[in-house]
């Protein structure tokens, strides 16, 4: 019998070994999580799952009337010179005109916190105000704003 030479294996893949380390990491740092997890079949901490409670109400928010509305007030016809703009909105705080991409519907009185059932029906509340608790803002006025709070 005639025995093959075994070919050298040439490694490509130099990250294999760090990615491998990194599951481990990730592994030892949920084992050391001393969180209890007692939501959705012990998959989630209380933190999560209010935080999945909030980001679903967040969401569906976008498509509430008056938010709609509150962005075709402060609407006008681009007068850019990129032909693709369609509109422009008036920044209620420095009232300049931005793109779609660079403006933000905030709460004139902020939503608040949803840490637990009792916080459910004010956040609601407050999450879908009328009109009048919404305006326009540009993402700097927005997060200037956010950081006095």
């Amino acid at each position: 019998m005639r025995r093959r030479k075994k070919a050298a294996r040439v490694r490509d893949d130099t990250s294999a070994k760090p990615r491998k380390k990194a599951v481990i990491k990730r592994v030892k740092a949920k084992k050391a999580s001393r969180v209890p997890k007692t939501r959705n079949a012990g998959t989630m901490t209380e933190a999560a799952f209010w935080q999945f409670i909030r980001a679903a109400l967040r969401n569906k928010s976008r498509w509430w009337k008056p938010r709609l509305y509150c962005l075709q007030k402060a609407r006008r016809p681009s007068q850019s010179s990129n032909k693709r703009l369609k509109w422009e909105f008036k920044c209620a705080h420095c009232f300049n005109w931005f793109p779609q991409t660079q403006i933000e519907v905030n709460h004139i009185h902020p939503a608040g916190t949803l840490k637990c059932a009792s916080d459910l029906p004010q956040f609601v509340e407050n999450l879908f105000c009328e009109i009048d608790g919404l305006e326009v803002v540009c993402k700097k006025c927005h997060d200037a704003h956010h950081k006095k709070e």
